[in-house]
């Protein structure tokens, strides 16, 4: 059975952490059976864990053990990843042949209205191309 930690029955955030992993990392049912079922029932079941954590699926935690949950196994939050830059995505884009293609006619659409006499709204082509 698990070492006593944190007061949980040996269900430390590691613990948990490493069920957790092997639960959702594991590519087929079959694996997450052969694994992770095996695991669960090494920390006493669902009914074990529960036990463990101190508390009930019809109750959850008592509202004075949050702060001391929150110490030991940290907040609740998966934590936000940056924003790819627009550099990044407008780059990404141009790889497309495809708007290659328009940014290639837009311009050329820009260059033939520079060459052209008269220098109405022909720029407007130009800008819808792109």
């Amino acid at each position: 059975m698990l070492h006593v930690q944190n007061g949980y029955g040996g269900l430390g955030p590691e613990v948990l952490s490493t069920w957790l992993r092997t639960c959702f990392e594991d590519q087929t049912e079959r694996q997450a059976r052969a694994n992770s079922v095996p695991a669960l029932q090494d920390m006493g079941g669902g009914e074990g864990v529960m036990k463990a954590l101190r508390t009930s699926i019809a109750h959850g935690i008592a509202s004075n053990e949050v702060v001391e949950r929150r110490m030991d196994f940290g907040s609740n939050l998966v934590p936000q990843e940056d924003p790819e830059p627009i550099w990044k995505i407008a780059w990404e884009a141009l790889k497309d042949p495809s708007l290659v293609f328009l940014c290639f006619s837009a311009f050329v659409s820009f260059g033939v209205q520079l060459i052209s006499p008269g220098g109405g709204m022909e720029w407007v082509e130009g800008m819808a191309i792109l």
